[in-house]
């Protein structure tokens, strides 16, 4: 799998690289009951210990809990309590060199 996150302005434990991807994110607010939200992201590219050191800056970062689960595909995406959604955009577009165009909003 190919790293695309740069996350050593984040958490100094982490060390990723960058490289170009043709990947998009997208950033999917879902309404859990009542007032409570997520803020789910798939297309994370990352392999292993890597993707939990992120999961773990994220969780960092936006004070609320994340987690890595996987949708009925099998696919894993990332999961933070609260909606994110806006600030995340601006975060992995100034943060990690991810184009804005590249991030895609769902539900939000």
């Amino acid at each position: 799998m190919s790293k695309f996150f740069d996350i050593e302005t984040i958490d100094n434990n982490f060390e990723g690289t960058v490289e170009k991807t043709d990947t998009k994110l997208v950033i999917q607010y879902q309404q859990r009951n009542g007032r409570q939200k997520w803020t789910n992201i798939y297309g994370v590219q990352l392999s292993g210990d890597e993707i939990k050191k992120f999961v773990k800056s994220l969780s960092k970062k936006f004070a609320c809990s994340a987690t890595i689960k996987k949708d009925d595909k099998s696919q894993e995406f990332i999961q933070l309590q609260g909606d994110h959604s806006a600030d995340l955009k601006t975060f992995l577009a100034e943060h990690f060199k991810i184009e804005a165009k590249s991030i895609v909003m769902k539900g939000c």
